[in-house]
Order: C-alpha cells, then sequence, then structure tokens
C-alpha cells in the first residue's frame, strides 16, 4: 500500500512539474538560435497553389515556440521553429554565440540590432520626448572622438538636470558618418532623450555646431517607428565596415518585457499561413488557459510569413497595438 502510495505521489509530481523524473536536469531540450536571421521568403505575393505545396511538402508538423515582446504600447508576436542539438547540427542551425552576440551589441550591423534599438526606444519614450539631431562645425577626426564628445554633453546635461533635482537622463543614441543612401557624410549624432528638462537648456549645452534640430515625438499607429527607423537607416549599414555606426544608451533604460510559450497550435500555423486573414481572428480571439483574452486591449495591426527554403520551416510575425496609456504590465 506504501509503495502505492509512493508511486501515485511521484506520479502527481510528474503531472504538476510538466517534468519526467528521468529526465536530467540543467540542460535545455531546444537551442536558442537566431531565428530571425534564417528569413529567407517572404511570401506576401505567392499564389494560393504554391502555399498548398509548400504545406504539404514543408515541415510545419514541428515545435514552434511564439514570442512576445512588449515594447511601450506595441506588442510583437513572433512565431518560429525550434531545434534540439541533434536537428540543429543536421539542418546547420548555428547556436546563439554568446560572445559575438555581445561584441555585435552596440553596432547597427544586422536586423537584430535594428530591432533591439526600436524596441527600446518604442519601450522607453513617450510623445512629447525629444528627438535630436546633433551636428559639427568643426569635423572630428573620427568616430571614437565623436562618441567622446556625446558622452561630454550627456555628462553636462546631467549635471544641469540634477542641479535642477532631475534624475539623470533617458537617453539612446546613434553616431553615424553614413546618409540614409548609403553615402559617405559628416559625422552626426541622432538622440532620443526624455524631456523632464526643457528642450532650450538640453540644445544650449551642445557645443560643437549649431546646425542641430529638436523635434518633439509624436507617436503614430506603428509607435515611434517612423523616428527609429530613419535613424537606424539600413541602407547606411551596408557600409559599416568602412564607416562605423555605433549607438549608445543609458543605464537606466528599462528593457521591453519578453514571454515565450508553445501553445500556437500546428493547425493555427496552418491556417495562418494558408490565409493571411486569419492571422487576425487568430490573435483576436486566442485564450490565456484559464479562458482570458491573450492579448486582451490589443488591436491587430499588421503581419508577416516568411518561409526559409533549407529548412522547409514558416516563420510568422504580426504586429499589435495597444489601446490607452503606457502603463500596462504585460499577463
Amino acid at each position: 500500500m506504501k509503495n502505492k502510495k509512493k508511486k501515485n505521489a511521484v506520479k502527481g509530481l510528474v503531472i504538476n512539474s510538466n517534468k519526467s523524473p528521468h529526465r536530467k536536469t540543467g540542460k535545455k531540450k531546444y537551442i536558442e538560435y537566431d531565428y530571425e536571421e534564417l528569413y529567407s521568403q517572404s511570401m506576401e505575393d505567392w499564389d494560393e497553389y504554391f502555399v498548398e505545396q509548400l504545406l504539404q511538402t514543408g515541415k510545419v508538423r514541428c515545435i514552434y515556440a511564439t514570442k512576445e515582446i512588449y515594447a511601450g504600447d506595441q506588442l510583437e508576436i513572433e512565431i518560429y521553429p525550434e531545434f534540439t542539438r541533434k536537428q540543429a547540427e543536421a539542418l546547420r542551425v548555428n547556436p546563439v554565440n554568446r560572445k559575438q552576440q555581445q561584441e555585435n551589441q552596440k553596432k547597427l550591423n544586422n536586423r537584430n540590432s535594428r530591432k533591439k534599438f526600436w524596441r527600446l526606444c518604442e519601450h522607453n519614450f513617450h510623445n512629447g520626448d525629444f528627438w535630436i539631431t546633433l551636428t559639427y562645425a568643426k569635423e572630428p577626426e573620427g568616430i571614437e572622438e565623436a562618441v567622446g564628445n556625446m558622452q561630454k554633453f550627456i555628462k553636462n546635461v546631467n549635471g544641469k538636470r540634477r542641479r535642477r533635482g532631475l534624475p539623470n537622463a533617458k537617453y539612446l543614441y546613434v553616431t553615424e558618418e553614413v546618409s540614409e543612401d548609403g553615402e559617405v557624410v559628416r559625422v552626426h549624432h541622432h538622440l532620443f532623450m526624455d524631456s523632464m528638462m526643457d528642450m532650450d537648456t538640453v540644445m544650449k549645452t551642445w557645443k560643437h555646431g549649431s546646425r542641430n534640430k529638436c523635434r518633439r515625438i509624436e507617436k503614430d499607429e506603428d509607435g515611434i517607428n517612423g523616428a527609429a527607423s530613419y535613424t537606424t537607416k539600413e541602407k547606411a549599414d551596408t557600409k559599416r565596415k568602412k564607416y562605423k555606426k555605433r549607438w549608445n544608451g543609458s543605464k537606466n533604460l528599462e528593457k521591453p518585457p519578453e514571454k515565450k510559450h508553445h501553445q500556437t497550435k500546428e493547425k493555427d500555423i496552418r491556417r495562418m499561413v494558408r490565409n493571411r486573414e486569419y492571422i487576425e481572428q487568430y490573435v483576436k480571439n486566442a485564450r490565456l488557459r484559464g479562458g482570458k483574452k491573450r492579448y486582451d486591449g490589443y488591436t491587430y495591426s499588421h503581419s508577416s510569413v516568411y518561409f526559409n527554403d533549407f529548412n522547409a520551416r514558416f516563420y510568422i510575425r504580426i504586429r499589435m497595438r495597444r489601446e490607452g496609456d503606457d502603463d500596462y504590465v504585460p499577463h
């Protein structure tokens, strides 16, 4: 009888923890990889027959993860396949290299860097905050000197804020020497900063040039996306090997909350691939296990479906927008 109770107790523990008593702990079943770099083809213009053929030959039947990134009033939903280490080796999917990731953290040299910059902007800056361009009358000798000038500028701004009883500024800036068309231009800075100190005092603190510009942030349905996209212009990044571009941010920036789950079903992924209109319907009606709407308070904005012709998997990206104030804490 004791053995039976002991067996039932173990069985109950397994059900509640969702772990096998024989599975080794401390090891992740699925690797972490740069799934965004594996997007190879957008499916927006593909005809229905071709999509249907892909669904029959592609690998929909696998483990898909759903990541939710809450950046300000914007919500990004990314649905992507996950692989065990053995599967990754067979498909030549490289696990995340933490050292390389840290080295690239301050360089706007890939899609992930630009998205991280945008998310930090979206989460930390609001309507009425400053979007500033700072220029030079005398060209600095290089990007390192320019970054040093910005650091001194920020230090002086914070000194003035402290004397007014204000906390250190929240800021995020890009230093670059290429235009949005990829052409070489004079070194300049694009800066996002909170507006707790008045605009005039901030602008007068910059001593290296007078042809500067300060605008107030005005978010639209895509949030701060327009300003952030201009600041991190993708075309300019193609010249980064010769002409550097770097971004820096204050230590008091808040990181957008992220959640990840595996509750998006295979049948729903198939319907999303077949019918783009179903994506909006899906996020509108998706439920948590307790029955509450998963994305309650959010409105669908747009979505994209991608296909990787090497690993034959689908990748889905969805953008939603929250209506209301900015004090929301994700469930």
